[in-house]
């Protein structure tokens, strides 16, 4: 039987303050409901009397892009100037937790964080690198504070879900045409690069007269791989690509209707996979390719499509419009917050929360699951090969010392050891260094499942 909800009184009692004090406590998996009238409450915001009490910063600028850091001890505490900034003593909190995780959450400093040309923030430029709290999940940290104070709660089990993207696959059926479609681009923008890509085009056709498989389809290898886990694969597959009207040259190149790949998605399917949709680069621009990419594959894999991912984590800045139209759209769990050129916690939690909409001050119905590392953020020319296990370690350690999920990326082409570095077998042997049985095995959705259960329980 679920605990007893705690009381909660809040004042000011605003949805800022009232979404973070509810994530914090969603994390815990405690219920709650408001204090009756003259009810000392459990947990007290600004000037109500409790028996947690969290004192009320400065109300005014939450979404302000750059927020006070202040370290007390160990403890980082985020405030706005002239608010709060000291460790715990005894109910009293000492700072603004709801503040301070509702800037986490919702990440103002992106706003202004230099980002790719897909308008993806650039991590190793970024606020969050600059203040190190890159590998902090401080959302996890905060609802600790709540839970020590009140005695009760407890965060996440640990969960591994490991996804990939499938972006260059199929290259026996679409490497020609791929090469084809952008030598076209090439010459009508007159690219000093179109008679090397020509060239190209003539050895790919003579591969392809060689060879009939692509050696990045490592689908038997994936699933063996969660099988070992006690899990199952879970992919994200591009329903729109560089074939299609109005593609991003970097779109992937592969068409889902063919029907060689349709086989291939049905027969995943067929054996457990997890299929979800990786929207295209331009999808962010439009409700209706949001819509339209989910139905489309949701047809040509014969089954639900309600996870997701962007290409290049291309959200768009803000992002809450497209995971408003993801949630219009029926998707039920967005795995894009993550970053291109490092591992870490983009959101500070490394578990499902609901993404708050700052402008329409409203929380958005979907869920939102941080991916803590990709392989290529890891994996490249510019990471000494020395750096690299130690980097995943430090993460595993954290998410295994907080709770929660380690959400990974590897591509679906990185079990092919010529390329990405040598990513495949880093995952390997990072794979190999989780004790057995302390990890469970899920993917998106069946991680939103279990958020949805722990908040029904807690209610």
């Amino acid at each position: 039987m679920a605990d007893t909800p705690v009381s909660v009184a809040l004042c000011p009692d605003t949805p800022e303050a009232r979404y973070a004090l509810d994530t914090l406590l969603h994390v815990l998996g405690v219920a709650s409901r408001d204090a009756h009238a003259g009810e000392v409450a459990d947990i007290a915001y600004g000037d109500a009397p409790g028996r947690c009490v969290i004192p009320a910063g400065p109300q005014d600028g939450w979404n302000d892009p750059r927020p006070v850091l202040t370290r007390d001890g160990s403890q980082a505490i985020l405030h706005r100037p002239g608010g709060p900034a000291r460790g715990r003593a005894g109910a009293d909190l000492g700072f603004d937790v709801l503040y301070a995780a509702y800037a986490f959450l919702t990440a103002p400093w992106e706003r202004v964080d230099e980002v790719d040309r897909v308008g993806t923030p650039v991590a190793a430029a970024g606020w969050l690198a600059a203040n190190d709290l890159l590998l902090e999940p401080m959302v996890h940290r905060y609802a600790a504070l709540i839970a020590d104070a009140l005695g009760r709660g407890a965060l996440p089990e640990r969960s591994i879900v490991l996804t990939h993207d499938v972006d260059s696959n199929f290259g026996h059926v679409f490497a020609v045409r791929e090469s084809a479609a952008l030598l076209r681009r090439e010459l009508q923008e007159r690219r000093l690069s179109a008679a090397r890509r020509a060239a190209g085009l003539g050895r790919r056709i003579a591969r392809r007269a060689m060879r009939g498989y692509d050696p990045n389809d490592r689908w038997e290898e994936w699933a063996s791989l969660a099988a070992d886990l006690g899990g199952r694969p879970a992919y994200f597959v591009a329903s729109a690509g560089l074939f299609d009207d109005g593609a991003d040259r970097y779109d992937p190149p592969y068409d889902v209707t063919h029907p060689e790949v349709r086989r291939t998605l049905r027969a995943l399917v067929a054996e457990g996979a997890e299929i979800g949709v990786h929207f295209s680069l331009a999808a962010r621009r439009s409700t209706a390719a949001v819509r339209e990419q989910r139905a489309r594959l949701e047809e040509v894999v014969g089954a639900r499509v309600a996870s997701a991912r962007h290409h290049w984590w291309a959200l768009g800045n803000p992002p809450e419009p497209t995971l408003r139209a993801q949630a219009d759209a029926g998707v039920r769990v967005d795995c894009s917050f993550g970053f291109n050129d490092r591992i870490g916690y983009r959101r500070g939690i490394a578990y499902p929360f609901r993404p708050f909409d700052p402008e329409n001050r409203r929380v958005i119905d979907l869920w939102a699951l941080p991916t803590l590392a990709m392989d290529i953020a890891l994996f490249n020319e510019h990471t000494p090969a020395f750096e690299r296990a130690p980097a995943l370690e430090r993460l595993v350690e954290t998410v295994r010392a907080t709770g929660g999920a380690l959400v990974l990326n590897w591509h679906a082409h990185a079990l092919n050891p010529r390329v990405l570095h040598g990513s495949g077998e880093g995952l390997r042997a990072l794979l190999g260094t989780l004790a057995p049985n302390s990890w469970t095995a899920l993917t998106p959705l069946e991680l939103a499942d279990a958020a949805e259960a722990r908040r029904g329980a807690a209610g």
